[in-house]
């Protein structure tokens, strides 16, 4: 049975990092390695992870192989690279605190009785939005040279060999993840399309946190590839300023209008 490794980051998540451990202990999959790095959380998120370690030495989950760190890191990025280093099944997903897996299925889908040619190293499908209690498809489309990370990062496994020879670039402190699909689209790599929801993410989430500063890293990326020219550049970044000017002026207003 091939060996599926589970990634979590976290850092100060002890209000979402049960869910995220559970989507993946909870998976009926026969064989997988659960990885959490955690930044040296100083809330009650090392606790948690503590608790159920215990519990899968306990054998509650018999299918569980578990490890995990904790100790500071220059970001996200870094963190999921140690994850990596630390990874020994053939494929890894990156399900970070605060996303789930859509249910209890999805590896025994994607993986049980399932072999992939060797030149596949990526395997994608759809992911769900939750906005306060509501769901919202994001379906995936096919990998292109104009787009090739249709897909959330927690819908997309890849081959651990393809991982540890590329891994994050850690200049991106926020969009490292499109720039290696970005390389692995241009080094040849071949994705192969599920059809299937893999995942439940925030609709806001790391990279949303300064639209400014995402399209800065995407355009510096997109530009390394020769896919804009430094004039578009400039009006995405125009764009994304204006933005981001217009969110944090209406969350004033919300919160006046709260008080």
């Amino acid at each position: 049975m091939t060996k599926i490794t589970v990634i979590t980051v976290v850092r100060n998540g002890e209000k979402t990092l049960e869910p995220t451990m559970l989507s993946v202990l909870n998976q009926t999959y026969g064989s997988i390695e659960y990885i959490v790095v955690d930044g040296a959380s100083t809330d009650g998120t090392v606790g948690i992870i503590k608790r159920y370690d215990e519990r899968i030495k306990n054998g509650e989950f018999p299918n569980i192989m578990f490890r995990w760190m904790s100790e500071p890191d220059k970001g996200i990025y870094d963190a999921m690279n140690k994850g990596i280093d630390l990874a020994t099944g053939e494929w890894i997903n990156f399900m970070n605190s605060n996303d789930i897996f859509y249910n209890e299925f999805v590896l025994k889908t994607l993986f049980d009785d399932k072999k992939y040619l060797p030149e596949i190293s990526l395997l994608y499908g759809h992911t769900l939005l939750q906005n306060s209690k509501r769901l919202y498809l994001q379906k995936t489309k096919l990998i292109s040279a104009k787009d090739p990370m249709p897909f959330c990062h927690q819908a997309v496994f890849v081959r651990t060999a393809t991982m540890q020879e590329m891994k994050f670039d850690t200049n991106y402190k926020i969009m490292a993840d499109r720039g290696l699909f970005y390389r692995l689209y241009f080094a040849g790599s071949k994705g192969h399309y599920v059809d299937a929801a893999i995942s439940v993410v925030q609709k806001y989430g790391y990279s949303n946190r300064s639209i400014t500063k995402s399209r800065t890293e995407l355009n510096a990326i997109l530009r390394s590839y020769s896919m804009i020219t430094p004039l578009m550049a400039t009006l995405y970044l125009i764009y994304a300023a204006v933005k981001d000017f217009t969110n944090k002026c209406w969350r004033k207003i919300c919160k006046k209008n709260l008080t």
